[in-house]
């Protein structure tokens, strides 16, 4: 992890360092042209902090701009994160992201998300865990 966040590349160090893996799959509901409502179950793996975690939770996602197939978006999400271990306890799960799709075909878009998650994990440092990722996605209509 570089904890001195440089960009210099004379430190050894790169600016950023990937320190998890987080896998989702969804089943969503296309409620008007701009709005979509899904639920989610995932794998979260933090190696940096031997963590895992298996949150659930419900998306709200708008778009905020379309264009010829294209859209920018964003989305947010709440739900439960259960803890595999008894390391921790169970906590909840929160997400707030922007995005951009595009169709691909008339029944499949790509997406690019950047999203910010906070999981409630009572004893781990402040009784929470906060993170950025960069996620890519496929949405089968």
């Amino acid at each position: 992890m570089n904890e001195n966040y440089t960009l210099d590349s004379e430190d050894g160090e790169p600016f950023l360092l990937p320190n998890s893996l987080l896998a989702r799959i969804g089943f969503g509901y296309q409620l008007h042209r701009r709005a979509l409502l899904s639920l989610h179950a995932g794998f979260d793996h933090h190696w940096g902090y031997n963590i895992n975690a298996i949150p659930t939770y419900g998306t709200f996602r708008f778009n905020i701009t379309e264009n010829d197939g294209e859209a920018f978006f964003m989305e947010t999400s709440y739900g439960k994160l259960w803890r595999p271990s008894r390391r921790f306890s169970d906590g909840n799960y929160y997400r707030i992201g922007i995005g951009w799709g595009t169709k691909i075909s008339p029944r499949i878009e790509s997406s690019a998300r950047l999203k910010y998650h906070r999981k409630t994990i009572l004893g781990f440092e402040n009784n929470r865990f906060d993170s950025f990722s960069l996620g890519i996605g496929l949405l089968f209509f």
